[in-house]
């Protein structure tokens, strides 16, 4: 996934057989840039505009890992369940 945010699953190797647990994610930052004061998120910003932008980017950025973490944790429940069903 592109952009400031992503999304970390920690499961995505969990095959069956390997002992069950419940599927986890996290928000994790791509982009940054460190400075005495934190973690610097954005580029320079000088006028309200540019804040509109980089914010509305950033909120973008954090809807789109939203959409991913929630299709990444369905998606390894599923595999997890899936595993458990007997077959005949």
């Amino acid at each position: 996934m592109s952009g400031k945010f992503g999304v970390l699953n920690p499961f995505h190797k969990w095959k069956k057989g390997d002992l069950p647990g419940d599927p986890t994610v996290s928000i994790v930052l791509n982009e940054y840039v460190t400075y005495e004061e934190g973690i610097i998120i954005s580029a320079t910003l000088a006028t309200d505009s540019e804040i509109d932008y980089a914010i509305d980017g950033l909120q973008k950025s954090l809807e789109s890992a939203r959409k991913e973490a929630k299709r990444m944790l369905k998606a390894q429940k599923d595999k997890i369940h899936a595993s458990f069903k007997r077959q005949d």
